[in-house]
């Protein structure tokens, strides 16, 4: 859990390193070279990620550290602009995601047993493009 927090501290220091490697790359590295040294340490699963722990302890750290470090000046000058992307581009992707699942079901790609309307398939993608401005503030 330190390694976690500790990261991004260590990666902010290094102001030649940020400049070539974004931060969200180091931190996927990271992640990927820790799972697999614990994956050849031991091949059952001796732990596992309990939600509470995740929102009580890891998910703090994380929406703190992007708050710690964000431009708070250049954040507010573009405001205008993030929170249009945000708003256009979610409504794109929930349309987009709706009609081409609504699509996939219409031409047989998925299976038939499936009993979804293109409503059903809007609500999907509403659903799942509402990752995108949360990503975009971020």
């Amino acid at each position: 859990m330190t390694t976690g927090y500790l990261t991004p501290e260590v990666f902010h220091l290094s102001q030649r390193f940020t400049t070539v490697v974004p931060e969200s790359c180091m931190l996927i590295l990271l992640g990927l070279v820790l799972g697999g040294v614990v994956l050849i340490a031991s091949k059952k699963q001796l732990y596992q990620l309990d939600p509470a722990l995740f929102f009580l302890f890891l998910l703090p750290t994380i929406v703190g550290d992007a708050g710690y470090f964000m431009p708070a000046r250049l954040f507010f000058d573009n405001l205008g602009s993030i929170l249009t992307y945000a708003v256009v581009g979610t409504l794109w992707n929930a349309f987009c995601t709706g009609f081409c699942l609504y699509a996939a079901k219409l031409l047989g790609v998925i299976d038939e047993r499936v009993q979804a309307d293109l409503m059903d398939f809007l609500l999907f993608g509403a659903l799942i493009s509402a990752v995108d401005p949360v990503a975009v503030l971020a």
